[in-house]
C-alpha cells in the first residue's frame, strides 16, 4: 500500500510538475487538445485532470456509433 500512498503524495507535489513534458513526449499527447498552456500545471495530478478545449473530442461522429466512457487505445 505504501507505494500507491508515495505515488500519490508525489504526484500532489509541486516536484512532479517536472516530469510533464517527458510524459506528454513518452504518450504523445495533442497538447492542442488541452484548454491550458503545460506552463500552467502546478502538479502532475493538475495535468492528469486537466480540461480539454470544447471541441477537442466529439462524442460521437456516426448516426449509429458507440461512445465508450473511457479514453484510450487498443
Amino acid at each position: 500500500n505504501w507505494p500507491s500512498v508515495f505515488a500519490g503524495f508525489f504526484a500532489n507535489s509541486t516536484l512532479s510538475a517536472f516530469f510533464i513534458p517527458g510524459f506528454v513526449q513518452r504518450y504523445s499527447i495533442n497538447t492542442a487538445e488541452i484548454e491550458n498552456s503545460l506552463n500552467s500545471f502546478k502538479t502532475f495530478n493538475q495535468f492528469f485532470i486537466r480540461t480539454l478545449k470544447k471541441d477537442a473530442r466529439p462524442l460521437c461522429k456516426e448516426k449509429n456509433g458507440v461512445i465508450s466512457p473511457a479514453d484510450g487505445a487498443v
